[in-house]
C-alpha cells in the first residue's frame, strides 16, 4: 500500500465520520525514503538490527525479515557505518525473525548490496 491509497483510505473515514474530505491530511514530519531498503537500525534499549524498513513513526521502526546483531565486526572499518557499507566479518547474528517492532530507534543506516549480501546471509550463531 503506498502513501495515495492510505490517504484515500483516511479521507473515507473522515467522511463516514462526518469530517471534512477536503482538509489537507497530516503526514508524519519525517516520513522515511529508506522503507522498502535493508536496513542498520541501532535502538535505545533493543540493540542493533538488520532488515527491511517496513515503517517509521518517529522514533518507531517495523523491520521485515529482522537479524539481530548481537555482536558485530565491520569488514573494513569500526562502526556500524563501516558494516552498512562493507557487511560484517567474526560477528554473531541472531536467525531471521519474519516481523520485529523497534522502539526508540536512534539511528537507522541504509545498507550497500554487498553489506546486505554479508549481514543477510551471515551463518546463524549457536552458543
Amino acid at each position: 500500500m503506498n502513501i495515495q491509497d492510505i490517504e484515500k483510505l483516511l479521507k473515507i473515514v473522515k467522511l463516514m465520520e462526518g469530517g471534512d474530505t477536503s482538509a489537507p491530511i497530516i503526514r508524519d514530519a519525517n516520513p522515511s525514503a529508506l522503507i522498502g531498503e535493508k536496513v542498520i537500525v541501532r535502538c535505545r534499549d533493543a540493540g542493533v538490527h538488520f532488515g527491511e524498513l517496513v515503517s517509521r513513526t518517529g522514533r518507531d521502526v517495523t523491520l521485515k525479515d529482522s537479524r539481530r546483531m548481537y555482536y558485530w565486526v565491520a569488514a573494513k572499518g569500526h562502526t556500524l557505518s563501516g558494516c552498512a557499507i562493507h557487511g560484517i566479518t567474526d560477528s554473531k547474528i541472531a536467525g531471521t525473525i519474519e516481523l520485529i517492532e523497534l522502539p526508540e530507534a536512534c539511528e537507522i543506516i541504509k545498507c550497500s548490496p554487498t553489506s546486505a549480501k554479508s549481514i543477510g546471509g551471515y551463518d546463524e550463531y549457536q552458543p
